[in-house]
């Protein structure tokens, strides 16, 4: 799977081979608004849809942080130098990159205020070929635990994805949120709030509003901690609906969650949840998922031991060091 965070580290790692300096501080293309709230009144959730819900929640979230957390690629960028002026790059198989990096205080370093854009054309990369704007605006750095915490905005821009495998319809992805990334000596975390992000690779062509994440490995304990939530609207599903984890998902680094809640809200008083609990609890590979389609807090549907592998791939839990990978498609 090719990851975005990845191409663009590539990209700038080749650049300064082009030379480096002072550079340009202007100010950039401006980050797009999110889209407008959705009118259409919310699902119901039922037996017929609620996996599908809870799959699509889980899976829209995942590829958001896959596709577009670059926090750990500003840490890596943070304090070197940068290109003098627009770098126009070609891509390993065709096509082009045009790199451009808004050094406003003119320190020719990487640094707070500062922003990275990447536009990429028809570039090609073994048969798989991308489209669009990637843009990271550095607003801050903080020393924290030994380490530091950088604060971005973080902005994608009609990006299309067209893999080599003709059978897998291409990916677009549009995105607009501001996000966290701390590092120190024992624990990484991410954080993502009030986030707005549209990609056609969950779910058909899908909407998520007000998406948050909050992940931690804590690599010293060798745990983690995974929550998050937001607003959901896809073709898929005759309306939208609301989800959270009420109870974080935490476990052992490499391995599937061993406690956490995810709830989907629906209409009428529906609601759906994933949930380690039950048989599931004592069985690693496993979920419990349940819908109540009334609102009257009875199961209307459930399986006892849901598949874990069937909600999402166990490699979204392999430590922060190692590419974070998400499966393309996540469902039908």
């Amino acid at each position: 799977m090719y990851r975005l965070t990845q191409g663009l580290a590539t990209i700038f790692c080749l650049s300064l081979l082009q030379g480096c300096g002072g550079g340009g501080g202007g100010k950039g293309p401006e980050s797009p608004q999110p889209p407008p709230s959705n009118t259409r009144p919310p699902l119901r959730l039922s037996a017929a849809d609620y996996q599908l819900a809870l799959k699509a929640s889980i899976g829209t979230t995942m590829n958001a942080f896959n596709y577009v957390l670059g926090g750990d690629l500003a840490d890596l960028m943070l304090d070197l130098p940068v290109p003098r002026d627009v770098v126009l790059l070609p891509c390993p198989d065709g096509g082009t990159t045009l790199l451009t990096i808004g050094d406003r205080n003119s320190d020719g370093l990487f640094n707070s205020g500062d922003y990275v854009n990447q536009a990429y054309e028809d570039c090609d990369n073994d048969g798989s070929t991308l489209d669009g704007i990637i843009r990271i605006e550095l607003e801050s750095v903080t020393p924290k635990d030994g380490g530091r915490e950088i604060q971005l905005l973080a902005t994608v821009v009609n990006l299309t994805l067209k893999l080599a495998d003709s059978a897998i319809p291409p990916i677009s992805v549009d995105f607009v949120g501001p996000m966290s990334y701390t590092r120190t000596p024992s624990y990484q975390e991410f954080r993502l709030a009030g986030a707005s992000f549209s990609s056609s690779q969950v779910a058909g062509a899908t909407d998520a509003t007000a998406l948050g994440v909050i992940y931690l490995q804590d690599h010293a304990a060798e745990t983690y901690r995974l929550t998050f939530g937001g607003s959901l609207d896809s073709a898929v599903f005759s309306g939208p609906f609301e989800y959270a984890t009420f109870a974080p998902f935490t476990g052992t680094i490499g391995q599937y969650p061993d406690a956490g809640r995810l709830d989907v809200i629906g209409g009428s008083g529906s609601s759906a949840r994933l949930s380690e609990e039950g048989a599931a609890a004592s069985n690693p590979a496993a979920v419990l998922v349940a819908v109540d389609s009334n609102g009257d807090g009875s199961s209307d549907a459930a399986v006892n031991e849901f598949a874990w592998s069937d909600v999402m791939p166990r490699e979204l839990f392999d430590a922060f060091r190692n590419p974070v990978v998400v499966a393309t498609p996540l469902m039908p």
